[in-house]
């Protein structure tokens, strides 16, 4: 469970201030593929030799580097390291950002472990120190943690020592951490997404991932289709990329784009409206990004679009392809924090969000 998600269900910060300080986090981090390029870890020739793999192989870039031993240990620590130090913590977040107290912050971290029975080392000989006086590299990221228990690259000792009681991370339990410990079954579920990469990175025998399924099935069958994914249909995703391949065929017969982009502008307006009204916020920042990127647009003459489509076009279907995975995670959970719970989604969220914002520079 997100220690966000505890926080919002004991009152102590709203949902807006979770996600909002949830994506400050993730935006923060920086991405494997940056570490390694930024530390010289790998040549360029040998990053896009990996970069190949991934796309013909659908495997993540660390997935192969750790695969085909591309990265040495050591340079597996320095690459996560770099993330570790780039990265913003979510409890200073909480308290710069948004004025949260650090030591009723604190006392809530400390319910949350007992609640969840999370694995961590044992607090009693650790003298947790001051929220306000811990510096920001004293803690290490959500998104750095999963990514290194993800990889193997840290012994158990080593985790549970990064893990420990003064951490406060926006961090959540991962699959292999639900295995280990004693919480019930109904205090832990797992989504759809989150058991399919448990199946494609192996570890678990087919009696557990059956057990998994069950839960899976069982949580979907008790989760009602919300009314924002009524709204968000299947037939509504078929129009949204029915414009871009229009607005594709346009742009190669040298057409005027501008007016296929109009269309997709007021479908996005609909379905804006609908994620305010039912606070699916993470949806609608995405929504918003789409829009005041399709506002610029309008403003530029046909030659210029024209231009934009032949090379950028393909940002924009990615971003309508996300929406629509947030629409499912929904549709699954109930709640868009699922979707932001699965490291790999925020990154690519966090990524597309910032090239529409690159691309909307003409």
């Amino acid at each position: 469970m997100f220690f966000g998600s505890y926080l919002v269900q004991k009152g102590f910060i709203s949902e807006d201030v979770a996600i909002e300080a949830s994506y400050l986090q993730a935006e923060s981090t920086p991405s494997f593929i940056r570490a390694v390029s930024e530390k010289k870890l790998l040549s360029g020739q040998e990053i896009l030799d990996v970069l190949n793999k991934c796309e013909n192989e659908k495997m993540s870039f660390s997935a192969v580097c750790k695969r085909d031993g591309v990265l040495s240990s050591d340079k597996f620590s320095d690459a996560f390291s770099y993330v570790q130090e780039k990265s913003l913590n979510f409890a200073n977040i909480l308290m710069e950002r948004f004025n949260v107290d650090g030591e009723e912050l604190k006392k809530h971290f400390n319910s949350f472990k007992e609640a969840n029975h999370t694995n961590l080392a044992d607090s009693d000989n650790v003298e947790i120190q001051k929220v306000d006086a811990v510096e920001n590299d004293s803690f290490i990221s959500s998104a750095a943690l999963e990514s290194l228990k993800e990889l193997g690259t840290l012994s158990d000792a080593e985790i549970a020592e990064l893990t420990k009681s003064d951490d406060l991370n926006f961090s959540n339990e991962s699959a292999t951490s639900e295995e280990k410990t004693e919480s019930s079954d109904e205090d832990t579920q797992i989504s759809a997404a989150a058991l399919e990469s448990l199946k494609e990175l192996g570890g678990l025998s087919d009696e557990e991932l059956q057990r998994l399924e069950n839960k899976v099935a069982s949580v979907k069958s008790e989760i009602q289709i919300s009314p924002y994914s009524e709204a968000y249909n299947e037939k509504k995703q078929k129009k949204l990329l029915k414009i871009i391949d229009m607005t594709r065929s346009s742009a190669d017969l040298g057409s005027d784009v501008s007016n296929v982009l109009n269309s997709m502008y007021q479908e996005l307006v609909m379905l804006k409206d609908v994620t305010i009204e039912y606070k699916a916020k993470i949806s609608e920042k995405l929504i918003a990004t789409i829009s005041g990127l399709l506002e610029e647009m309008f403003k530029q003459d046909n030659k210029k679009l024209l231009d934009w489509v032949s090379r950028n076009l393909v940002t924009l279907e990615e971003a309508v392809n996300l929406l629509w995975e947030l629409r499912n995670f929904m549709d699954e959970t109930g709640s868009e924090l699922a979707f932001w719970s699965t490291e790999s989604c925020k990154i690519r969220y966090t990524s597309n969000i910032k090239r529409l914002r690159e691309v909307t520079h003409f």
